[in-house]
């Protein structure tokens, strides 16, 4: 039985994204036979994995645990260079996801995503010689995203989702619940808040607008019946795809921009020109000028469609298992 551990933390700078996709993967390496366990510095991981052995220590106690597996996959970027993947490379089996590597630094590198440039994936390619896997046969949703079927777009109430993803590091959602408090258009907004999220952060905000409903805690249903998805760049944009409802993508940084106009890329129609993601652009930018940040919300929802539900033939719900299968080839 091949013993695997997962390296990724959850909440905070990291989201849930990283740790929901290692949770999916790992209970597909399970299912397969494979003894699986977690290393993290969030204590949060540890119910969120359950039942999966999780092993919390510093930087410096988790190289310990990293030295007694047959796999190591890490879903995050540690304290360690590229120099010590290099190393633990001669002995153990490591498997990069989402990080772009140097060469002799794994011996798999999976990008879950289809917002990696090109260019970026040719090095890659080049650098680890049929060990790269990327794009939309693996991108890793879990399965109580993949068991629902999308609602028919005609059905879905006039109702725009805005979220920050899971967790809401940046506290991105009280903007986005200030920033719309003048917007006009014909659409009930509702504003989620993950479940690492402070839920009493727009408390005082409830009294002033009461007609704006406010949901906790997050939910992937608010996403499949959705109209229309206004979300940090992340995870919940391919949750969002699957269940075929378009998206406005704000991201947390110039590389999250960059990515998001790429996916925009990805995901439009070339003949209808329309799209199924709008990359409204980095969150920062728009710190000062909430009418910019309106006016795309205005523009994705006059010119949204069904179109979404063309490039979501792309997602077949497989990732996971394609990725696990990947890593078990390994030993």
């Amino acid at each position: 039985m091949p013993r695997i551990l997962i390296r990724c933390d959850i909440g905070g700078i990291h989201g849930l994204g990283h740790a929901t996709r290692c949770k999916a993967l790992a209970q597909a390496l399970a299912a397969r036979g494979a003894e699986v366990a977690f290393v993290t510095e969030s204590v949060a991981l540890t119910a969120f994995v359950a039942p999966c052995a999780c092993y919390v220590g510093s930087p410096y106690t988790e190289a310990l645990f990293l030295m007694d597996a047959d796999v190591v996959i890490f879903d995050h970027k540690t304290f360690i260079g590229e120099w010590a993947y290099r190393e633990m490379n001669k002995g153990t089996h490591v498997v990069r996801i989402d990080v772009i590597s140097e060469p002799g630094t794994a011996d798999l590198v999976i990008l879950p995503n289809a917002h990696t440039p090109y260019p970026t994936i040719a090095r890659l390619e080049a650098d680890f010689p049929g060990h790269v896997l990327h794009g939309w046969d693996y991108i890793m949703l879990p399965e109580d995203v993949t068991e629902g079927v999308p609602l028919p777009y005609d059905e879905r109430e006039p109702q725009i989702v805005l979220c920050a993803g899971g967790s809401d590091p940046d506290n991105v959602l009280q903007q986005m619940y200030d920033w719309t408090a003048d917007l006009e258009i014909d659409a009930q907004l509702c504003f989620l808040i993950g479940a690492h999220a402070a839920y009493d952060r727009l408390a005082m905000q409830r009294v002033s607008r009461m007609n704006v409903p406010l949901i906790a805690p997050f939910t992937q249903a608010h996403l499949a019946e959705a109209a229309l998805v206004v979300t940090l760049f992340g995870q919940t944009v391919y949750e969002a795809l699957w269940y075929q409802t378009p998206c406005v993508v704000l991201a947390r940084n110039e590389g999250d921009e960059r990515n998001a106009f790429w996916l925009q890329q990805q995901c439009v129609v070339t003949t209808l020109r329309q799209a199924a993601i709008y990359a409204a652009g980095c969150i920062r930018t728009y710190a000062n000028r909430p009418e910019q940040f309106c006016r795309a919300i205005e523009m994705a929802w006059t010119s949204r469609s069904q179109s979404a539900a063309l490039t979501a033939e792309k997602l077949d719900g497989h990732g996971v298992a394609r990725v696990a299968d990947a890593i078990l080839v390994l030993v």
